[in-house]
């Protein structure tokens, strides 16, 4: 079904979750307790943990009725996704922490759970971390013939289902924000990670065949499909990765505390990561290159002009780098793979390698 982003569409979704997950929490909350679904959270965040075996039986059932791929999903493409992924892992890295993970705060009815929840500015530096674990596993190839990803991307699906029912409950939430977690702002969400994600490649200055990034817009799309976001909800190529782009930041994007709080949040995780005084400064220029002066502004993201010229010089020189090595032919060139593996490993990593190792 091809996928329908009007604004109708889109706004009867803010009142839909995920009545698969939800049903498994209230069935847990019924029989085991709200005890029992925070002792839960630990084993649900960790991504590196797939054995399911010795928890509640409900929970057995759960991952075992859902581990089915969607009858649309592409091995083939996603092997394509994975290759990509590993041979940009440092820039798409940058990519996530400083364009998609900011994207998804300028939604700021959305943003509100993230708020509530207090998940990321309690333990910020834990929550990127457990991001980074999450995107390495469902992009490691072997992982999505053995089970694995499967296992992992139900778990997020568990976790966003426990935080909307916990959420919802609150007394602070507002019902003009819509339902917590709901249909649209999971979908904005695997936008972020998919199309925002590659639109930060290019904007760093990567060349990317149109092939290549709609085997990841569709990667995502599979992901998305098993964490229980409505297929109609997500796109599979870029023209409607576009579309569905424009119709989020016109219908959801505005300038908010909560959006502000959550950027500094992630920004002072970033830091901690990677705490040497002579790059501190480099994730915020970084954001405000790749968001843009609008959404920067919108977020209270600071100018560092020093460190945002630095990062313009050394996005054009990768441009230039990478139209040479188009024109030469030298994309599987061993030589120029050994090099750029050298470059990427021994000096882009004190800048991002720690928020996604590989």
């Amino acid at each position: 079904m091809s996928p329908n982003f009007d604004s109708q569409f889109l706004e009867s979704n803010r009142s839909i979750g995920d009545p698969v997950a939800d049903r498994v929490v209230y069935e847990l909350l019924k029989t085991k307790g709200h005890n029992y679904l925070r002792e839960l959270m630990p084993f649900l965040g960790d991504f590196r943990n797939v054995d399911y075996y010795s928890q509640d039986p409900i929970l057995q059932a759960y991952f075992n009725q859902n581990s089915v791929l969607p009858t649309w999903a592409d091995l083939k493409r996603i092997d394509n996704a994975c290759n990509l992924f590993k041979s940009y892992f440092i820039p798409i890295g940058m990519a996530l922490g400083c364009y998609a993970l900011p994207y998804c705060y300028l939604a700021a009815d959305g943003a509100q759970v993230l708020h509530l929840s207090r998940r990321i500015k309690d333990d910020t530096t834990k929550r990127i971390m457990e991001t980074s674990d999450f995107v390495n596993g469902v992009l490691d190839k072997n992982d999505w013939y053995n089970g694995k990803n499967l296992i992992r991307i139900l778990k997020v699906r568990l976790l966003h289902a426990m935080i909307r029912g916990f959420a919802s409950q609150s007394k602070q939430w507002q019902a003009e924000w819509g339902l917590p977690i709901n249909q649209e702002d999971m979908a904005g969400t695997n936008l972020a990670f998919s199309y925002i994600s590659i639109t930060g490649l290019r904007k760093m200055g990567y060349r990317i065949s149109t092939q290549k990034q709609e085997d990841y817009i569709h990667t995502w799309a599979v992901i998305g499909a098993i964490q229980g976001i409505r297929t109609e909800l997500l796109p599979q190529n870029l023209e409607q990765s576009m579309l569905l782009d424009k119709q989020i930041a016109r219908r959801l994007f505005k300038e908010s505390e909560v959006g502000k709080d959550l950027m500094k949040s992630l920004i002072r995780g970033l830091q901690e990561i990677k705490p040497y005084p002579i790059i501190k400064n480099l994730p915020i220029a970084q954001a405000r290159i790749l968001l843009g002066n609008e959404y920067a502004k919108m977020l209270g993201l600071p100018r560092y002009r020093f460190e945002e010229g630095l990062i313009k010089t050394m996005t054009y020189m990768n441009s230039g780098y990478n139209a040479i090595k188009d024109f030469f032919k030298l994309q599987n060139n061993r030589f120029v793979i050994a090099i750029e593996n050298f470059f990427y490993h021994n000096i882009l990593a004190t800048h991002i390698h720690e928020t996604n190792p590989a």
